[in-house]
């Protein structure tokens, strides 16, 4: 296997760890962005192996589509493309902490464990 590909398959592995221990430490807004970053990871790493070289974009949609994920996981891509942006600046009224439910926490980490299950059979 080529060795970027693997790099990136296990950072991809690796924060959807993070996301798993900071849902369990109840820190929702980083559980979503390292979620949103395991999933940009593994596609990111099919492309590099399909394409042999990086996509320099952090469009889940745009990726999803590069890498042909099945039609079933382009709503969850769609859903972690916003928390690539709300978990990281403040809005005009609250803070990504304040932002975050343990329910779209769980929505978030099920749909990157959906994504990296299926990256795996790709790789």
């Amino acid at each position: 296997m080529n060795k970027d590909v693997d790099l990136w398959m296990k950072q991809a592995t690796d924060d959807l760890k993070t996301a798993q221990s900071n849902f369990r430490s109840e820190i929702y807004y980083a559980a979503c962005f390292f979620s949103q970053q395991s999933v940009e990871k593994a596609l990111k790493a099919i492309y590099i192996k399909e394409h042999n070289e990086l996509a320099r974009v952090h469009d889940l949609v745009f990726l999803s589509k590069k890498v042909e994920l099945p039609s079933e996981f382009l709503t969850g891509c769609k859903y972690l493309a916003r928390v690539y942006i709300e978990a990281r600046y403040p809005s005009e009224i609250q803070t990504p902490s304040e932002l975050f439910t343990k329910q779209d926490t769980e929505k978030c980490i099920e749909i990157a464990r959906g994504i990296l299950k299926w990256a795996k059979t790709r790789i």
